[in-house]
């Protein structure tokens, strides 16, 4: 990034607004009485008040547009799983439900918190420099931020990553490197950042002693915890539905197209150079 866009992103990141958990309200009894006063609840009758929560969330919608946006409001239940990063909004959103195994344990070692929830953490972070992201600015303005010199390095970085899971084959089906560039991105930059993150935490506290029974140093339990998010398990028309249309690649080839990118990961391994872990080309876009 030129000195201008850095600026502009260092600006973005100041901004941004994090949603972790659940909004404080859910603890305000007076609050939530008010707020759903309008909500008539039928004892017993699941179907009319299915209807009446319909019409009372379809009435609060309507009402919100004629009121000035605000950033900090709620748009999705904390008892969800899944994060997001919203653009228009720059916001960050992490659920209540996804602070639990395996992406997170509050007694675990913080080799196993980092791979996992802290590179779900920088997954969502590099989406408000990817594909779509950068388009938005710090406010969730659609504006071009960007210096077309950077905006240019950037598009030809994306072309190795492209290139890279467009490759990978699961059930002789290949992944859409196109379909899925924006999260593929996301799953290095989020990957690089949370080991430079636990490298951090390890210079203030300490390193971790290694776990026992286990044969692996935090550096090497830091990228098992990364994989196993994606452990799954398909069938053969599952699998190829989901490569033919959802923007996420399949678990193992997120896994592998991460780790063989990452120049920390064949040294914490041991990988030989050229092996199928260790490529001599490595995609680094963030």
């Amino acid at each position: 990034m030129d000195k201008h866009t850095k600026a502009a992103a260092a600006a973005k990141l100041d901004s941004m607004i994090e949603k972790v958990s659940y909004p404080s309200f859910m603890l305000n009894t007076t609050y939530l009485n008010n707020y759903y006063k309008q909500l008539d609840v039928v004892e017993g009758n699941w179907f009319t008040n299915l209807i009446r929560w319909k019409q009372f969330d379809l009435d609060r919608m309507i009402g919100q547009l004629t009121e000035k946006p605000d950033r900090r409001r709620w748009i999705s239940p904390p008892v969800t799983v899944s994060p997001f990063y919203s653009p228009i909004r720059n916001e960050l959103f992490f659920p209540m439900a996804l602070f639990h195994l395996p992406f997170f344990s509050e007694e675990g070692p913080q080799a196993l918190n980092f791979g996992a929830i802290g590179s779900v953490i920088g997954h969502e972070i590099t989406h408000a420099f990817g594909i779509r992201g950068m388009h938005y600015d710090g406010k969730g303005q659609l504006r071009n931020w960007w210096d077309p010199e950077t905006a240019k390095k950037f598009n030809i970085t994306t072309q190795c990553v492209r290139r890279t899971y467009s490759s990978y084959k699961v059930e002789n089906l290949n992944v859409d490197g196109d379909m899925t560039l924006d999260e593929n991105i996301a799953d290095n930059g989020g990957l690089r950042a949370a080991y430079v993150a636990y490298l951090l935490w390890t210079e203030e506290h300490g390193e971790e002693k290694p776990l026992p029974g286990i044969d692996l140093t935090p550096a090497q339990l830091f990228y098992v915890s990364f994989a196993q998010m994606y452990c799954s398990g398909w069938t053969k028309e599952g699998i190829w539905h989901h490569i033919l249309t959802d923007h996420f690649a399949p678990g193992k080839a997120r896994v592998i197209g991460a780790v063989s990118n990452s120049r920390a990961f064949s040294s914490v391994f041991d990988c030989p150079f050229t092996s199928e872990m260790n490529p001599s080309t490595k995609c680094e876009v963030w």
